[in-house]
């Protein structure tokens, strides 16, 4: 393979991401191989050396890669790993498949929120490691698993990624009324109703104003305690005076 081919693969690496192509496909080196589990695919993608890392962004000066909602998606990428990484003593890579509802029991244990807010948060979350190569996610068959970018990883990053693998607590048993849930909490989300959190939040200094507005201009005036807007048709009338003259006696 030539200079140029090589650049290309770069280029394209650094393009697209990770990708697959079929096990015979040659790779120039410095590429890492990552056979899929039934050996038909391979993942081809640049193998940095183990000296890179934030630091050397640091050293040149630049920023390095921005993460939407980054603790949700740390915390999912967590909990990923603890399920799809069946053994912590054996390789990462490939790991298992794992249902979504068992990744879903674990990403609940990182704090008490609402379900509704755990669901979109673990959506978005997903969405967004699966895009960048972290993890391989199927919606439709609702199944979860390490992605190619997982088995990059070096010696001393496992060694971290195994103490926090002990420290999570393992996944519980599929439900089989999880899906309907789910679709519950999704038409929750869409309709809105019955649901705080999928009302938006008020803007403080508007209810602020008007909780001021509603202080400053009662509904009666403080003078009387008497509504200022009386119509007058709803006054009572007032009782006449009752005549303590008595009756004259007919004359005779």
């Amino acid at each position: 393979m030539n200079s140029s081919e090589t650049a290309l693969w770069w280029a394209r690496a650094r393009a697209l991401g990770p990708a697959q192509y079929e096990t015979g496909t040659p790779a120039p080196d410095g590429f890492l191989r990552l056979l899929e589990p039934d050996a038909a695919q391979v993942w081809l993608l640049p193998a940095h050396p183990g000296t890179a890392g934030p630091w050397v962004l640091d050293e040149l000066g630049l920023n390095g890669p921005t993460v939407e909602q980054p603790n949700d998606t740390a915390r999912m990428l967590a909990a990923v790993v603890r399920c799809c990484w069946a053994d912590p003593d054996d390789a990462i890579w490939p790991g298992q498949d794992v249902d979504w509802d068992a990744v879903m029991s674990v990403y609940r244990t990182f704090g008490d929120r609402d379900e509704l807010v755990v669901h979109r948060a673990a959506t978005g979350a997903i969405r967004r490691l699966h895009s960048g190569g972290w993890v391989i996610w199927d919606e439709n068959r609702r199944v979860v698993r390490l992605g190619p970018r997982c088995g990059t990883w070096v010696n001393a990053d496992l060694t971290v990624l195994r103490e926090l693998w002990r420290s999570l607590p393992a996944p519980d048993e599929p439900d089989d009324q999880a899906p309907e849930l789910e679709e519950q909490i999704e038409d929750a989300g869409e309709t809105g109703s019955g649901s705080v959190a999928s009302r938006p939040e008020p803007d403080n200094q508007a209810e602020l104003n008007n909780n001021a507005e509603s202080v400053a201009t009662p509904d009666t005036d403080p003078r009387t305690d008497e509504p200022d807007d009386v119509d007058e048709a709803d006054t009572p009338a007032e009782p006449e005076a009752e005549n303590d003259t008595e009756p004259e006696e007919p004359s005779a």
